[in-house]
């Protein structure tokens, strides 16, 4: 194994403390003795450590560095002049505990940016096997080799199943049960089996609400999860590039991100309606996409906890709860956000982050071009659409802003058919 030479250099540096040290205390004082013991164990496993450095990590390191060099040349002194054995136990104590923080800090601080721990989750029941292939299968192609976690239906297809399972995905199938959300008048009205049907252990929760806790849920009960994570819906996501990979930016926090901006805002009634219904309030922001959230684990676990928590409260509130609305979610996201429930989170502007949602100029684009079958104006053997759109690159895919192209596009379906056969062929084989 290669050794990081700061780590060499700080682990000789200790060898030399501790050695200087034992030689005097052996005949001294055993107890020291166990404390130098201590010293060179954690010598050893900073050695034996294979944590990748950042800039941090480095200057923490030489920080060290020089520590111990002043606690050497301190111990030496009093061992020397001042015979001072209960000091000297002191200062090693101070090295081990100083060493101890440090490699539990630059630990957990890998699995936080350890690409192999990254996670994927979302929710696919009810999806056929061409929409998870176009998922998982533009996802692994990507490179990515973490975790991909999914809600299936309970009664998958074995065909499913066994394409979700060779592609090393965890699945989970959904339990579903009766909701209490709803009064027998009301259960006994609606024809919509959803609005009755809640999943499992969550009665008391909207079943397309119930993704979020649920995904925290799976996140928890996964041990290599440690790594960043995407949140994302799967039917309408695919991916250009792995999202965490050498080429990705370290995520930090938690990470949201906006639609096209000033097209789309918080006064569309996706947001508007619902939050003004419930809070009394509207304000006018960048329209934040509830579909795509991505975190540190940390980051992620606590979005996840408190978008359950105001769900909760919505649920009892008669003026907040919609039993039969679908996008309200996106009301609760934007309305976290914008009211500084969610300190931690950094809003990424359109087609500049990680996550590309392309949906409003999807629309728009093809709502322009009137006709699902006529191919898109620049249509060729490569690509689905020109580039004087000014959305892909020649071989159509999904740009950035700086002309790179995005790692996770969402969305994408309304461009319509002609995208969608483009995508199909990018990915049928995986």
């Amino acid at each position: 194994m290669k050794l990081n030479p700061i780590y060499l250099f700080v682990g000789l540096s200790l060898c030399s403390l501790v050695v200087n040290v034992s030689v005097f205390l052996s005949s001294q004082n055993n107890n020291v003795i166990g404390n130098s013991k201590v010293l060179q164990e954690m010598e050893e496993r900073l050695l034996n450590s294979t944590v990748t450095l950042n800039k941090k990590n480095r200057m923490t390191i030489n920080g060290m560095r020089n520590d111990i060099e002043g606690m050497r040349l301190s111990i030496i002194n009093d061992l020397t002049i001042k015979n001072d054995v209960k000091k000297v136990e002191l200062e090693m104590s101070n090295v081990n505990d100083q060493l101890q923080s440090f490699i539990e800090s630059i630990t957990k601080e890998k699995d936080i940016n350890d690409i192999s721990r990254a996670t994927v989750v979302g929710m696919a029941a009810n999806l056929g096997l061409s929409a998870l292939k176009r998922f998982v299968g533009s996802l692994r192609k990507s490179g990515f080799k973490g975790n991909v976690i999914l809600g299936v239906s309970p009664d998958i297809k074995p065909n499913q199943e066994r394409y979700l399972y060779s592609r090393n995905v965890t699945i989970h199938k959904l339990k579903f049960m009766n909701c209490t959300y709803l009064g027998k008048d009301q259960a006994s009205k609606t024809e919509w089996e959803e609005i009755k049907t809640c999943a499992h252990p969550y009665p008391n929760l909207k079943l397309r609400w119930s993704r979020y806790v649920l995904s925290r849920d799976w996140i928890l009960a996964c041990e290599t999860c440690t790594g960043p994570i995407l949140v994302t819906d799967v039917r309408d996501v695919f991916f250009q590039d792995d999202p965490f990979g050498p080429n990705s930016p370290e995520v930090n926090g938690l990470q949201v991100y906006e639609e096209a901006f000033p097209k789309m805002t918080t006064m569309n009634w996706v947001v508007q309606y619902y939050v003004k219904t419930c809070k009394g309030i509207e304000f006018e922001k960048p329209m934040l996409c509830s579909g795509t959230t991505i975190g540190t684990r940390d980051a992620i676990i606590d979005y996840l906890n408190i978008i359950y928590e105001e769900m909760l409260l919505w649920m009892v509130d008669e003026n907040c709860l919609h039993p039969d609305a679908i996008p309200d979610d996106q009301a609760v996201h934007n309305w976290l956000f914008y009211t500084n429930k969610l300190p931690f989170a950094t809003a990424f502007k359109y087609r500049t982050g990680i996550v590309n949602t392309v949906g409003v100029e999807g629309s728009e684009t093809f709502n322009a071009h009137g006709d699902a079958d006529k191919p898109y104006e620049g249509a060729n053997e490569k690509t689905w659409i020109g580039t004087h759109y000014n959305f892909t690159d020649e071989k159509g895919f999904f740009l950035n802003l700086d002309g790179t192209r995005s790692k996770v596009v969402h969305q994408y379906d309304r461009f319509g058919n002609q995208m969608s056969n483009w995508l199909y062929k990018q990915f049928e084989k995986f």
